[in-house]
């Protein structure tokens, strides 16, 4: 039968280390408190503890800078748990190359706490385990509830050389993403970024030995002969060069149509990335807009009004952080020297009520009832996919002659995959040649 495990409870909140007392002893463990990282230090010295819970804020060190002292020691670092009041990506991804197994945040939910010490407690004490391979989901603070498992994916993927796929909309930070993953590279390795588009460019870094991470933008747009050479290159023992890669539209219906290589699509994400929309980060919204204000009028104290705020929250985002960040640079040109910002500085689709049709979608509506109304006379039984083809027909007509005529132009100015644009102008009988 296993002994008990012994928990350090490094915390110097009296109330929450005796919570804590009892959570661990709930599980089976045998709390050890102390309030203050020079005592919690004399006890590791003394050997058999397995398991830590240590707060980042002690009144004599950073916890983080606590743990990073310890990897030097003798007595090897138990695994941890983290408990911040102030949690930020950046300890993240430190916590996590030091071992850390999670982050609590304060007020700390104990019924959170409570399974995961079980079931760290269980792999110390089961036979032939590793705490180090302990990994229960990681938790990271100071973000909306949808980007916790993005701050895990990041926290895993700075602390490793592994290939990664970051997919999101526009304007929801993947360049931002991947170079922050680049940055801590664990080789500290230089980064090149470079567009799918730029195919003779990317070949060149595939043939390169050295140390290094290529970043490739919008990696849906690369040619066949690009994505069979990455492919290969990915396969190669301990390859030097590690591949970040990002897209706008996810990859697997790309796969499925036939207009991505599979071989290549499951080789991109042994880490995958999914940013979400602004919309579903609308808690983030108050800080995302303080951060951009303070950017945009550097040392002056410039804030939202409460309804200017409502009316942001109250917004769909479709450009997401960079819309954001785009009206409020309009919001402060229009509040000129004022501190605070109202709603009648903001961008009018923002402050336009919902459900108001602007003067162009009205006149987009007026033209398309008189066709609609003939189609129908003429075709009774004329199908919806078939009334959708005739006005994509239309419209991509009117937008290659906006971009010269040119596929390619065209889908990169308007976002569009270039595979996926050229099946369909073949499907919709357009030549771009004699358009």
């Amino acid at each position: 039968m296993n002994s008990p495990v012994q928990v350090l409870i490094v915390e110097d909140d009296a109330p929450l280390a005796t919570a804590f007392s009892v959570v661990v002893r709930r599980v089976g463990g045998i709390p050890v408190p102390v309030h203050s990282a020079s005592r919690a230090a004399a006890i590791l010295d003394s050997g058999g503890i397995g398991l830590m819970i240590l707060d980042i804020g002690l009144p004599d060190r950073n916890g983080l800078d606590f743990l990073r002292e310890r990897s030097f020691s003798a007595h090897p670092v138990p695994p941890v748990l983290l408990v911040t009041a102030h949690g930020s990506l950046t300890n993240a991804i430190e916590a996590k190359r030091l071992g850390v197994l999670d982050f609590l945040e304060k007020p700390v939910d104990l019924a959170t706490l409570q399974p995961l010490l079980a079931a760290a407690l269980e792999a110390i004490t089961a036979p032939h385990s590793s705490p180090r391979f302990i990994s229960p989901p990681l938790s990271y603070i100071g973000a909306a509830d949808s980007m916790r498992p993005v701050f895990q994916g990041i926290a895993h993927a700075c602390s490793s050389r592994t290939t990664v796929l970051i997919e999101g909309g526009t304007g929801t930070g993947k360049t931002t993403t991947a170079h922050l993953i680049a940055r801590n590279d664990p080789l500290a390795a230089p980064a090149t970024t470079l567009s799918a588009t730029e195919d003779a460019r990317i070949r060149d870094f595939l043939g390169n030995a050295a140390p290094h991470v290529l970043i490739i933008e919008e990696v849906a747009s690369l040619s066949p002969d690009s994505q069979s050479a990455l492919s290969r290159i990915i396969d190669a023992t301990d390859p030097a060069l590690r591949i970040i890669s990002t897209s706008t539209h996810p990859l697997w219906p790309l796969v499925r149509d036939g207009l991505f290589s599979p071989a290549l699509y499951y080789r991109l994400q042994p880490a995958r990335i999914l940013l979400p929309p602004l919309r579903d980060r609308v808690t983030d919204l108050p800080a995302f807009a303080s951060w951009f204000l303070g950017q945009l009028r550097p040392g002056i104290a410039c804030h939202l009004k409460p309804e200017s705020l409502q009316a942001l929250e109250r917004h769909d985002w479709p450009g997401n952080l960079r819309e954001l960040h785009n009206a409020l640079a309009w919001a402060c040109f229009s509040s000129g020297p004022r501190l605070e910002i109202e709603v009648r500085d903001l961008p009018p689709e923002i402050t336009r009520p919902r459900g108001l049709s602007d003067p162009l979608h009205g006149s987009l509506t007026h033209a398309i009832r008189p066709w609609l109304d003939n189609r129908l006379r003429t075709e009774p039984a004329l199908d919806y996919r078939s009334l959708i083809d005739e006005l994509e027909r239309s419209l991509l007509l009117e937008l290659l002659l906006h971009h010269q005529n040119k596929p390619s132009r065209l889908a990169s100015v308007r976002g569009l995959n270039r595979s996926t644009l050229r099946k369909r102008l073949q499907d919709l009988g357009i030549d771009p040649r004699r358009s």
